[in-house]
């Protein structure tokens, strides 16, 4: 893993913290919250989008550690006009 990976990682850490203030109680009901993320264009074929995949994926993960059970993600993007980005919106759906 290469520095970049590494600066990315711990900046995802952060994310989770952002997010974990809107994350309900657990009470064996289902709920749901909404990341959105803008990402970079793929403009030569097929690549991994590194960004979003250490930041979703920490997410998850610190979503389990703290006990959460992950039911389903759902995922749309759309094409954004600014720099060539584009807009994901990841819908995850827990209890």
């Amino acid at each position: 893993m290469g520095l970049f990976d590494k600066n990315i990682e711990k900046a995802s850490d952060n994310k989770y913290e952002e997010i974990k203030k809107y994350l309900k109680p657990k009470d064996k009901k289902k709920h749901i919250v909404m990341v959105n993320t803008m990402s970079k264009s793929i403009t030569n074929g097929w690549e991994c989008e590194n960004k979003y995949t250490f930041q979703l994926d920490t997410i998850i993960e610190n979503m389990q550690n703290d006990g959460y059970e992950i039911i389903d993600i759902k995922f749309d993007s759309t094409q954004q006009s600014v720099a060539n980005m584009f807009l994901i919106r990841t819908l995850i759906i827990y209890a």
